[in-house]
């Protein structure tokens, strides 16, 4: 499989931050020794309940491959080898190198490496062909990227039909209640927290300001239906704190709403 190059120029997004992808991958390299700690801590451990809703969304079957692009140190990959059944195969795709390398310990450690495969790739270049992946996933990786809607097109263009994207990330709430606590965890709880225990506190400032700069829920979904998906699922997770979106490459057999009601009446 080729690899792609990490080092694309920053694309212009509307709200969304400047991110070269070089810098991303210096910033995720330094948090790497310490990356499952502090995501334990930081969030008191609901993003364990939080990745596995993400798999049980997904629903997958028993043979072929799912992918988790932005992989990290492939908690959400190896959530899918917990709940299903030795025959999945998984791939983990990241442009962090350090990431990559705990994975592929961690994989050693709980048993998945003759079902795992960890590729250094990047999200906006996917080194697949079309309609390979039973399921296509990521979790808190779309936001860093410097193109959202190439990125959720590229995770639509690898899924085959009838699969299941899956998008798991920190977002900017509207002006509700949820807001607020959005709003106070970025801001007040988690610099805080970060100062506290995490090596690199930068990494998680732009944390913060990548939340807000970042898409609300309606309008990563106006993304996802953008790049063909259907039967949108969008789910708050914990007051809002994160949202877990979830949609369907249609297959063959696939009716639109519109066409369906049409026949029925």
């Amino acid at each position: 499989m080729a690899l792609t190059s990490t080092n694309q120029a920053p694309t212009d997004v509307a709200r969304n931050l400047q991110k070269a992808d070089s810098d991303i991958e210096a910033m995720f390299d330094r948090v790497a020794p310490r990356y499952d700690f502090l995501n334990r801590v930081l969030s008191g451990s609901l993003d364990v309940a939080w990745r596995r809703r993400l798999v049980e969304l997904a629903a997958v079957g028993e043979t072929g491959q799912v992918l988790d692009c932005a992989t990290g140190t492939g908690d959400v990959l190896f959530e899918f080898m917990r709940q299903t059944a030795y025959t999945l195969r998984g791939v983990g795709i990241d442009f962090s190198a350090a990431m990559l390398d705990r994975a592929t310990q961690k994989a050693g450690q709980l048993g998945y490496t003759d079902r795992t495969e960890f590729v250094k790739a990047n999200l906006l270049e996917l080194p697949f062909a079309d309609n390979t992946f039973e399921a296509v996933s990521v979790a808190f990786g779309i936001r860093n990227v410097s193109d959202t809607a190439r990125g959720v097109a590229e995770m639509a263009r690898v899924c085959r039909p009838g699969g299941h994207v899956c998008i798991l990330e920190f977002m900017r709430q509207p002006r509700t209640f949820r807001r607020r606590c959005t709003d106070l965890y970025t801001h007040h709880i988690l610099p805080v927290i970060a100062r506290l225990v995490a090596p690199d506190a930068g990494a998680y400032r732009y944390l913060s300001a990548s939340v807000e700069s970042f898409l609300s829920p309606q309008e990563l979904g106006q993304l996802m239906e953008q790049a063909g998906l259907v039967e949108l699922q969008i789910e708050d997770q914990f007051l809002g704190v994160a949202t877990l979106h979830v949609g369907r490459k249609p297959d063959a057999h696939y009716v639109p709403p519109a066409v369906s009601e049409a026949m029925l009446s």
